[in-house]
């Protein structure tokens, strides 16, 4: 990232336009009256440029503090007793009848959450979801400061009206380092491209979203990724919430939490009584 160094060559740049500025108009009148009106278009654009690059700065700022935050708490935990209700068009992995949920709050344009995802969830997968020990789900959490998240997670939800949801989160997470452009992936995964794009132009997943969103917070969700473990009611709509997990955790913390939850038979038992 170059734009410090930037910021100060506009800096210079103006100092030393001003300088020569006034030198012109004692010595030379006649050239500064002739340049007058290029250099100030110049100097417009070059305090356009350094209007950008801080706001840019800005932005990385911003996500620096919110990466840093789940970096910083890779292991925090609280108990809960919260309730979080899986809707019929939430989509879920592993065995319907696995009465533990992993639920995962994340974002497509969180670096963090692409790292969860590559790392840690095929270890998950492989000793618990593919083994039908537990289910989990993902749940949309786009942070306001990530402006396209909210429309990929839109995205996510129109590829799955052609059961094509994990292949483009798949994408979505492995190509943050370029700029997304969710309609090539869509050709990319065969979509229907009338019925997708008609999909994301009438927003029709957008409540949902923001559904998740809100339950998200209603658990303590602040940061993204957050994750949760509980146990589901017979129905598998209904998840009483044992465990809040913020950060970044290790494959090794996430194993011991789910093992200790495995053996405690007796709180899905009375859950559902």
């Amino acid at each position: 990232m170059h734009r410090p160094s930037r910021v100060k060559s506009i800096t210079l740049s103006f100092l030393l336009w001003t300088g020569t500025f006034f030198w012109e108009q004692q010595a030379h009148p006649q050239v500064a009256s002739n340049s007058k009106s290029t250099e100030l278009q110049s100097l417009r654009k070059e305090i356009v440029a350094l209007r950008e690059a801080q706001a840019a700065m800005f932005k990385e700022i911003q996500e620096l503090k919110t990466m840093l935050h789940g970096l910083t708490a890779p292991a925090l935990i609280e108990s809960t007793n919260g309730v979080f209700r899986i809707d019929k068009t939430d989509l879920v992995e592993g065995n319907p009848e696995a009465p533990l949920l992993f639920l995962e709050f994340g974002d497509y344009e969180c670096s963090i959450c692409a790292k969860f995802f590559r790392e840690v969830l095929p270890q998950l997968k492989r000793d618990f979801i593919d083994t039908g020990k537990v289910k989990y789900t993902f749940c949309d959490f786009p942070l306001s400061i990530h402006k396209d998240a909210f429309k990929a997670a839109e995205a996510v939800h129109c590829a799955g009206e052609q059961g094509k949801a994990f292949e483009m989160r798949t994408l979505l997470f492995n190509n943050q380092s370029s700029s997304n452009n969710i309609s090539n992936y869509a050709r990319t995964l065969n979509l229907e491209m009338l019925s997708f794009e008609q999909c994301l132009d009438s927003e029709r997943w957008a409540d949902i979203i923001a559904r998740q969103i809100a339950q998200g917070l209603k658990c303590g969700v602040k940061v993204t990724p957050s994750f949760a473990l509980g146990f589901c009611s017979a129905d598998g709509r209904r998840v009483r919430l044992e465990r809040i997990i913020r950060g970044s955790p290790p494959y090794y913390f996430l194993k011991q939490n789910i093992e200790e939850l495995l053996k405690s038979t007796n709180s899905f038992n009375s859950y559902n009584q």
